[in-house]
C-alpha cells in the first residue's frame, strides 16, 4: 500500500503544469448558491493563482462543494489540490477536502474523467485506493464504489 506521501509526490508529478478552466474556486461556489454574474465576477477576481499547487488551503476549506461546479478543465486544475490537501490532513478533524474530492470522483461526468492524461488517472486511482482503506477519515464507501465503477479499469 502506498503511504499518503508517496501519492502526493505522484499527485504533483502527474498534475504539473496544468492549467486553469473557464471557472474559478470560488466562482463555483457563487454558482452553487445561484449568484449574479456580478457576485460571479467578483469571486472570480479572488483565485489568482496559475498553479495548483499555489491554491490556498482556505480557499478549499471556503469551497467545499465548487468542484461539483467546475467546467472540466478547471475541475482538472483544482481536484489536486483537493487531494493534496486531504492527503495532508488526513486524521485532522475538520477535513472535508478528502470527501469532496472523492465525491468528485465518483458523481463526476465520463467527460471529466476523460480529459486526464493517463499518468493523472494513476494518480487519482492510488488517491482512492488509499481513501478506501482509510474509512476512519473519510467516506471510504463511496471511494470503494468510484474504484469499482469509474477507475478500476486504470493500472
Amino acid at each position: 500500500m502506498d503511504s499518503a506521501d508517496d501519492i502526493i509526490r505522484a499527485i504533483e508529478a502527474a498534475f504539473a503544469g496544468v492549467g486553469r478552466g473557464r471557472v474559478t474556486l470560488h466562482e463555483a461556489e457563487v454558482m452553487d448558491a445561484y449568484g449574479s454574474e456580478a457576485e460571479r465576477g467578483e469571486a472570480r477576481r479572488r483565485d489568482r493563482e496559475d498553479d495548483w499547487t499555489e491554491v490556498p488551503a482556505a480557499s478549499i476549506e471556503e469551497c467545499p462543494t465548487a468542484l461539483s461546479f467546475l467546467d472540466p478543465e478547471s475541475w482538472r486544475f483544482y481536484l489536486p489540490a483537493y487531494m493534496r490537501l486531504a492527503l495532508l490532513r488526513l486524521g485532522q478533524q475538520h477535513n472535508d477536502a478528502i470527501d469532496q474530492a472523492i465525491y468528485s470522483l465518483d458523481g463526476g461526468t465520463p467527460e471529466r474523467f476523460r480529459i486526464l492524461n493517463p499518468a493523472q488517472a494513476r494518480a487519482v486511482r492510488r488517491f482512492l485506493a488509499f481513501a478506501a482503506e482509510h474509512e476512519a477519515h473519510c467516506d471510504a464507501t463511496v471511494a470503494k464504489q468510484a474504484l469499482d465503477t469509474h477507475w478500476s479499469s486504470v493500472s
